[in-house]
């Protein structure tokens, strides 16, 4: 998969990160220290390491030091490649990951480690005595976020007369308060082949996990049992979610793979009591669980965790072709609102769940739930936005929608309800919501009048809309038809949008 991030975003990032950090220390990589690990044993508490473009191989360890180690331009430049190579030029047997531990008793409480524009590749995540754990990060607590960061092609295998699990191919964590926006997880791996095996983006235990904007594709899980050995289990093609909670908004579960003797959840698991698992805005689709009783191709809730699904698109999962008894979309207890769940092989939504105004292919009972076709824009090639003419426009629930705790519209208020949909644009629009991922716009922003509940405009931008303007000048609104900027101000430059609009509008 190739991603492309702009230097500019790192750019600004870095001047951020360098002005917040003005009492710190800036170490350069390579020009003050020639390795990253070199600059990380030379740094102290809250001291920033920018490193140039280039390919570093440090097998890096922050030893309990909350630092921030950033990149000048960014993951497409900027590799930590975790490959240990023999004397022969040949990779070898060693396992190692970037380490973060939890910080050391001096550090003060809060006190943050930052990874920001890196790609990680080719980890091999360690092994305590019963595991596998984490190829391209092993976080074992504290505060940790990543940042712009493409973590791909690291894994996690046990095997051989050890029987290990394989946990986190691309991260493990546990114990942690961990923050992920902004990054892609890719073509990692969790296998086991005499145990089982989770989590191949990411295994996620007893943990504050706080995700935005991410995309998991292409990762896979893979474990079995032989030998005589009981069945095992199998969770979380993607990530896997055990203790604690995770906050996931506006993030992407695309071709991950599940294979086992138990699946649960070809894309995500969550599990245990005391386990929630929040999911806003996300899009979960052609995720494979490959078992004959596969539960969740797409989402998998058991054992007393809780699952939350607002404004999601669930679509083309499978808990296996031709096992129509098989799960496709969500298994077990969860709470659907404002959805859309379309196309899943077998069974859509498990007995037992809470749904509501949400679209369910073949029908779900619950208050507003609707089973016609949702008229994606073209779904067969993942475009799952909505037609002008969808049975699911303005057919969600406004009092469902959750808070917007992660602050997508970064306006500093956490308390107000989701303001902003999958593309971040305005999730409110004229007071109605949609189903689904995807808030449908007009593209006459500016034709607001006259206006009722749901419906917006005559198709012409005239006095009519100008006059709005006016009796709502200087007022603040959060989601309200008359702010055509979706800035919560009614002023100029709403006025400008209007004139600017001028006349006839489809």
């Amino acid at each position: 998969m190739h991603v492309n991030i702009t230097s500019g975003s790192f750019v600004a990032i870095t001047a951020l990160t360098l002005t917040s950090s003005a009492l710190a220390s800036i170490i350069h990589v390579p020009a003050d220290q020639p390795t990253i690990q070199a600059a990380i044993n030379a740094a102290v508490t809250n001291d920033t390491i920018l490193v140039a473009p280039g390919i570093y191989g440090d097998p890096l360890n922050f030893g309990g030091k909350p630092l921030t180690l950033i990149s000048e331009s960014g993951p497409n430049v900027t590799s930590i490649d975790l490959q240990v190579v023999n004397a022969s030029g040949n990779p070898s047997s060693v396992k190692r990951a970037i380490t973060i531990p939890a910080p050391l008793p001096r550090v003060a409480p809060g006190s943050t480690t930052t990874i920001d524009g890196f790609k990680i590749t080719n980890g091999w995540g360690p092994a305590d005595p019963t595991a596998i754990l984490g190829g391209g990060f092993h976080i074992t607590g504290g505060n940790t976020v990543i940042r712009n960061c493409v973590i791909t092609n690291n894994r996690v295998a046990g095997q051989g007369s050890t029987s290990l699990y394989g946990r986190g191919g691309g991260l493990y964590a546990v114990n942690a308060t961990l923050t992920i926006d902004h990054c892609v997880f890719d073509q990692n791996q969790s296998w086991s082949l005499e145990r089982d095996s989770s989590g191949a983006g990411a295994f996620v235990v007893d943990s504050t996990l706080l995700m935005s904007c991410t995309v998991f594709t292409s990762n896979n899980v893979n474990g079995t049992s032989c030998c005589g050995s009981p069945p095992t289990n199998s969770l979380g093609g993607a990530l896997h979610v055990s203790g604690g909670t995770a906050e996931i908004v506006n993030s992407v579960f695309a071709y991950n793979t599940l294979h086992g003797s138990n699946c649960y959840g070809g894309a995500l698991a969550c599990e245990g009591a005391g386990t929630t698992l929040n999911l806003v805005n996300c899009i979960i689709n052609n995720n494979k669980a490959f078992d004959a009783s596969a539960r969740g191709g797409g989402i998998s809730a058991r054992n007393s965790a809780v699952l939350n699904v607002s404004n999601c698109t669930i679509a083309y999962n499978s808990g296996t072709e031709g096992f129509p008894s098989a799960i496709g979309g969500i298994y077990n207890a969860a709470t659907v609102s404002n959805s859309i769940i379309e196309l899943n092989a077998g069974v859509q939504i498990a007995p037992g769940a809470t749904v509501t105004n949400s679209c369910v292919q073949d029908g779900y009972s619950g208050t507003g739930n609707i089973s016609a076709d949702p008229l994606f824009i073209d779904a067969a090639n993942g475009n799952f936005r909505l037609q002008d003419n969808s049975p699911c426009r303005d057919t969600g629930d406004r009092s469902l929608l959750p808070f917007d705790t992660l602050d997508l519209d970064n306006d500093g208020n956490t308390t107000e309800l989701l303001s902003l949909d999958f593309d971040l644009n305005r999730r409110i629009v004229n007071n109605q919501v949609d189903m689904g991922a995807f808030e449908w716009q007009s593209t006459c922003l500016a034709d607001i009048s006259p206006s009722s509940p749901g419906v917006a405009g005559d198709h012409t931008v005239n006095i009519n809309d100008l006059t709005s303007i006016i009796l709502a000048w200087g007022t603040t609104c959060d989601q309200c038809v008359e702010d055509i900027t979706n800035d919560g101000l009614i002023n100029i430059d709403d006025l400008t949008a209007v004139i600017l609009a001028w006349g006839r509008c489809p």
